[in-house]
């Protein structure tokens, strides 16, 4: 049975209890007062089959709204998890990541920690663009971690490139951290590493 067609009967259904109710409710007082109603408690029967009408109307649709609001939040997870695949594709990310891997080619064939960081902060050029490619995958850990983005997309697109960057920036990325001392630096990019791995 289709949607529309359900939602249709639900309604119809909803009426059809509703006046039920209001006409028992009207016959019920009528016996009770000797077949004798004013208009007043006429009314106010009519109000109570109404409002009555209504409580069941809303409670038999609370879950068809709850339903559509959740579609609605999956598809703006979606929408923005492709926004985010497009911002990596684009050409200025592009001309971002071309510019950092001089660097990185540096950075891994350094032969320690310390000498990573002093090759990461003696290239401006190449320093900005590690931090913005970092930033991005921190934005991408931030949204799926507050589910403004869906993980399975991005985690079918992301999953391999936010691995091999890690891997090659986890050592910058501790000497950040203790260089500012503030271990926060890049948190939910390294938890998304462990939940990817």
């Amino acid at each position: 049975m289709d949607k529309t067609k359900f939602s249709v009967t639900i309604k119809y259904i909803v009426l059809i209890i509703g006046l039920s109710i209001t006409a028992i409710g009207i016959f019920t007082y009528s016996w009770f007062n000797s077949w004798v109603i004013t208009i007043d408690s006429f009314v106010k029967l009519t109000g109570l089959g109404v409002g009555v009408t209504t409580a069941i109307y809303a409670a038999m649709n609370i879950r068809h709204i709850s339903d559509a609001h959740r579609n609605n939040i999956k598809q703006k997870q979606k929408e923005f998890s492709i926004q985010l695949m497009s911002s990596w594709l684009d050409p200025e990310m592009t001309k971002t990541f071309l510019s950092a891997n001089p660097m990185l080619d540096s950075i891994k064939n350094a032969s320690s920690d310390d000498n990573a960081l002093e090759i990461f902060n003696k290239d401006n050029a190449g320093r900005h663009s590690l931090i913005a490619i970092l930033n991005f995958f921190e934005l991408i850990a931030s949204s799926i971690d507050n589910c403004v983005a869906d993980e399975k997309i991005l985690k079918d697109f992301f999953r391999g490139i936010v691995l091999t960057h890690y891997n090659l920036l986890n050592g910058i990325i501790d000497l950040r951290r203790k260089k500012s001392n503030n271990l926060r630096i890049y948190k939910k990019f390294e938890s998304l590493v462990k939940k990817w791995s």
